[in-house]
């Protein structure tokens, strides 16, 4: 005797199995859509903070011959502090993420935090001094930041 199918079975109308046949688009991806502009500034800034420290570090590692101009600090560190904004808010937005999203949210805050502690210290708002870094380190700390502001914007797209 064969078995009867439920017509609820054979054509479920959940909303999950709605979402994925793409009768309605879940919030997330709506999200997304309308931070466009975010993600598109995300990965400009994070290219400008990787050419600014990736060129100067392969220059003083003897790899390439040439080097950028020198940038004013205040220029280097303001770019260094949007970049670290930037990245304090992906590092929230990977927070729902699990696996690979947890590490990148939390390398994010770390260079975050030492870009922007590093930067209020050139602008002389902090009480106190931070010790002096060579300028090896800034340039790796600046190819961490644009790195990861380069996967911060591709995520989601």
């Amino acid at each position: 005797m064969r078995r009867k199918h439920n017509s609820y079975q054979k054509h479920s109308n959940t909303k999950g199995d709605m979402m994925l046949r793409g009768h309605a688009q879940p919030l997330y991806k709506k999200a997304q859509f309308m931070m466009g502009g975010r993600k598109i500034m995300s990965i400009v800034l994070g290219i400008i903070l990787l050419v600014l420290g990736v060129v100067p570090l392969l220059n003083s590692l003897g790899v390439i011959k040439f080097t950028i101009p020198t940038i004013p600090e205040f220029i280097l560190w303001t770019a260094g502090m949007v970049g670290a904004i930037v990245l304090i808010v992906d590092g929230f937005q990977e927070m729902q993420e699990f696996g690979f999203g947890k590490v990148i949210m939390a390398l994010s805050f770390l260079v975050a935090l030492v870009i922007f502690l590093y930067g209020l210290s050139a602008f002389t708002i902090l009480p106190f001094t931070m010790p002096a870094l060579g300028a090896l380190f800034v340039y790796i700390v600046l190819v961490l930041a644009g790195l990861l502001l380069i996967i911060g914007g591709f995520i989601g797209f």
